[in-house]
């Protein structure tokens, strides 16, 4: 299993449900800094990348916010905070830092687009995942993978979508996702247990990509 979060998916019912709590934060606009020239942030954000990839969270998270202040309309450091976040299970500041950086231009819109859609599964809001990863599909990236963790890849986004459409209740929109994740899965959508053989296809799957 290789995700950024770990979504909490168990049957109650034959239904899953996630369960993850955030800390509320205010949605700050940024103010730009423009005593300080960019190529600072550029390092440091850089730098912090570095951490995330070696899983040094805290230091990653020093370092991206580091160069938050050095420029802070930079958006690859307010990328790197969310990502970091997220893998810090802080789902509500993660989900501030993503929307904020598709508030600013250039920006790493794909791989944020990817790392919202984790956040947004996580704290239940499945209409949000999905949006997110239609957007990575739009993009036609047919191989994606997180240029910062080759290991979450589009078949993880393929599951956060299914999932999500699981959550919503539209399971035939899930099969035909998991389908493309185990095309030899033997879900059979006339069966009584169908909907709990779905919820446990999906849960095998999450331990399995």
């Amino acid at each position: 299993m290789r995700l950024i979060i770990y979504p909490l998916f168990v049957l109650m019912l034959c239904f899953g449900i996630v369960l993850l709590t955030g800390c509320e934060t205010d949605d700050e606009a940024p103010v730009v800094n423009i005593l300080l020239p960019s190529e600072e942030a550029m390092s440091l954000t850089a730098q912090g990348w570095s951490a995330f990839e070696q899983k040094n969270y805290t230091g990653a998270l020093s370092l991206f916010m580091q160069a938050k202040e050095k420029n802070n309309l930079y958006a690859d450091a307010y990328h790197g905070l969310a990502w970091t976040y997220a893998r810090l299970d802080s789902l509500q500041e993660a989900k501030r830092y993503f929307d904020i950086v598709f508030g600013l231009n250039p920006a790493p819109i794909i791989d944020a687009f990817a790392g919202r859609s984790f956040v947004s599964l996580a704290l239940g809001e499945y209409d949000d995942a999905i949006f997110a990863v239609q957007q990575v599909q739009n993009s036609n990236i047919v191989f994606y993978s997180f240029r910062h963790d080759a290991n979450i890849s589009i078949k993880d986004l393929w599951l956060v979508k299914a999932q999500s459409h699981f959550m919503l209740g539209e399971y035939n929109a899930a099969r035909l996702l998991i389908n493309q994740l185990d095309p030899e899965n033997t879900l059979d959508p006339g069966s009584r247990t169908y909907i709990a053989d779905l919820a446990a296809e999906i849960e095998l799957l999450w331990n399995t990509i």
